[in-house]
């Protein structure tokens, strides 16, 4: 029997939007050069890097709700809107002040309302019984910018100075957009207002389930480790005159490479044993960092990284649409990708200051040490999800 389509249209061009929305994404790996240079500290800068995820996480909980009010396809346009407006702004920090801070909260708030409707079309068209698969390809695109974003930015910089690099993410805005408008169409149910009435998210299924609880603290622990690896790891290069360009191509094509070949298996029975693997792994990666003085080594330590982190978010997000029912599905989609904003809004912000006083080496170790208790986690939760597999 051959299996469901997964590649129809409204697949390929919310990946499209998606891949757009996190190039625009991938180029700001950068801003913690442009704000050092402007005079903030790393505690500042972990701050200000991490503050983009409070939108995130404070708007998420309610988008389950608002999105079946105001439509899916109008949610992705009023995010594509938001986002080019704030991405329109950075130039214009000269200062570590206010308007840095009013930013970084507008992007959260526009990347947020784009892409939970975006994965939440995605779980609605995506057949069931590919669902590991559909968000194995969905967040291919969300990593992709990292292989090329960074080294676009780093040599604009070098060649012509921030002022002409701060067009490039209000260009890929602009992209976004016109994807939206000219390439996706919603089928024909994907805006309409649900007849139920769908219930508020602190009633949520995620709360109620200690096993979608734990799935979403394993998920936050991890994103947690490796969102302070993307917004310190460029203040590192730097401090050791190295290219952070080189650890972010490593890494992406780390995760894109392992998710092509084994994305198929995202939806069988090895689910455990995947994720638990891929975590040891990434805590090795972080370890090695400990030893990277040079662009080969901080290579080699972001091409660890992406084999540990790659399979954890599709997995973890797939697991909670089979286990969520319809009425809260958009709910627990939408705490679920919050568990990922505050891992990104704690984790830079926490690791920002241990740089500062200890150093970097504490960040890595202390790092490996978050993500090491994830693995705990789902240690204890994986034996209550997959009873019937021997587990590691």
């Amino acid at each position: 029997m051959p299996k469901p389509t997964l590649y129809s249209r409204e697949f390929v061009g919310l990946n499209l939007f998606i891949l757009m929305i996190f190039v625009n994404l991938a180029f700001l790996v950068l801003l913690p050069s442009y704000l050092s240079g402007i005079g903030a500290n790393s505690s500042v800068i972990g701050i200000i890097m991490g503050i983009y995820a409070f939108a995130n996480f404070i708007v998420k909980p309610v988008l389950g709700k608002v999105i079946y009010q105001i439509g899916r396809r109008n949610l992705i346009l009023a995010g594509s809107l938001i986002t080019l407006a704030a991405s329109s702004f950075y130039g214009q920090v000269d200062h570590i002040g206010a308007l840095i801070i009013i930013i970084r909260i507008v992007h959260g708030l526009g990347v947020a309302l784009a892409i939970v409707s975006s994965l939440s079309v995605l779980g609605k068209i995506v057949p069931p019984t590919r669902l590991g698969e559909g968000f194995n390809v969905a967040t291919l695109g969300m990593i992709l910018p990292m292989s090329f974003a960074p080294v676009i930015g780093e040599a604009v910089i070098n060649r012509w100075g921030f002022p002409i690099f701060w067009w490039l993410p209000p260009g890929t805005a602009i992209l976004s957009l016109l994807i939206v408008l000219l390439i996706w169409r919603p089928t024909p149910d994907e805006d309409q207002n649900s007849p139920q009435l769908i219930p508020s998210w602190l009633k949520a299924e995620v709360f109620s389930d200690p096993l979608m609880f734990g799935i979403m603290a394993v998920n936050f622990l991890s994103f947690m480790g490796q969102a302070s690896m993307n917004s310190l790891i460029a203040l590192y290069a730097d401090s050791r005159s190295l290219s952070p360009s080189s650890y972010f191509l490593a890494f992406s094509i780390s995760i894109i490479f392992l998710r092509l070949f084994f994305g198929k298996f995202f939806d069988r029975d090895i689910q455990y044993q995947i994720v638990a693997c891929s975590i040891l792994v990434w805590i090795l990666g972080s370890l090695t960092l400990l030893i990277a003085d040079s662009n080969l080594r901080l290579a080699l330590a972001g091409l660890i990284m992406g084999a540990g982190f790659f399979p954890i978010f599709p997995i973890l997000n797939a697991i909670i649409i089979r286990r969520s029912s319809k009425q809260h599905s958009d709910n627990n989609l939408s705490l679920f990708t919050a568990s990922s904003d505050l891992g990104f809004l704690l984790g830079p912000t926490i690791f920002g200051v241990v740089i500062r006083y200890w150093g970097y080496n504490w960040f890595f170790i202390g790092a490996a040490v978050v993500v090491l208790l994830s693995r705990i986690i789902w240690g204890s939760f994986g034996r209550k999800l997959f009873p019937q597999h021997e587990v590691v």
